[in-house]
């Protein structure tokens, strides 16, 4: 809203093309362009991940803040829930007054057995605390970045930070030598990473199938 004209390069969850951002991955057609990981299919995938470590937690919990803003997120995450024969309680850190130590003691009201954390800036800044919360209530839970199950969530799946910073400074320096991003396609982040917390996985009381521990990218001891 602010210029047509300065260029504009963004790492995004979201979808820039149903957020009105740009014309289409491939013809950004404005002043925007950069990297986009689309939050909605990791989530589907952190589900599936989450399930493969947890098997017998049949309710799951689902941690957003803006019921509106991650709406869109939730379709792919619901379809591997149903295929899965999974039950999903969404529970949103804005209802009630208490904010994430309400929402913990939701998740624990509905019985929910392991939490599915959506991918958001929001999160990452407040990964301590949910880390914090998630121990207290002895719950398995799942996020994207790697810092969190470092801060002790016992998984992690998503791109790799420090790549993904690398690959948007490349649209960077591309534009400062003169090209238009009008003409820069938008990419995606081809490298992703699991991190498994087994510090974690024993204070929880959880035996991580070595299927998935052999597909580990870092294994925290």
């Amino acid at each position: 809203a602010a210029t047509a004209t300065v260029p504009i390069v963004f790492a995004s969850g979201g979808d820039p093309v149903e957020q009105g951002l740009v014309a289409s991955l491939n013809r950004p057609g404005d002043n925007v362009t950069g990297v986009v990981f689309f939050n909605s299919v990791l989530g589907a995938k952190r589900l599936d991940l989450l399930h493969q470590a947890v098997p017998k937690a049949r309710k799951i919990a689902v941690l957003i803040h803006d019921r509106q803003a991650f709406e869109p997120q939730l379709p792919p995450v619901r379809e591997v829930a149903r295929q899965a024969g999974l039950e999903l309680v969404i529970v949103n850190t804005r209802d009630g007054d208490r904010g994430y130590e309400g929402a913990f003691e939701a998740i624990n009201r509905a019985g929910a057995q392991a939490l599915l954390v959506m991918g958001s800036p929001v999160f990452q800044r407040d990964r301590k605390l949910i880390s914090d919360l998630a121990a207290r209530w002895r719950m398995p839970a799942i996020v994207g970045s790697r810092s969190s199950a470092q801060d002790g969530l016992l998984m992690a799946y998503g791109t790799i930070e420090e790549e993904l910073d690398r690959q948007a400074a490349r649209f960077v320096d591309r534009i400062l030598r003169g090209a238009d991003p009008r003409d820069l396609p938008i990419e995606q982040p081809t490298k992703f990473e699991l991190v498994i917390n087994l510090k974690a996985a024993k204070a929880l009381g959880t035996a991580i199938p070595q299927s998935l521990l052999l597909r580990a990218d870092e294994v925290i001891q």
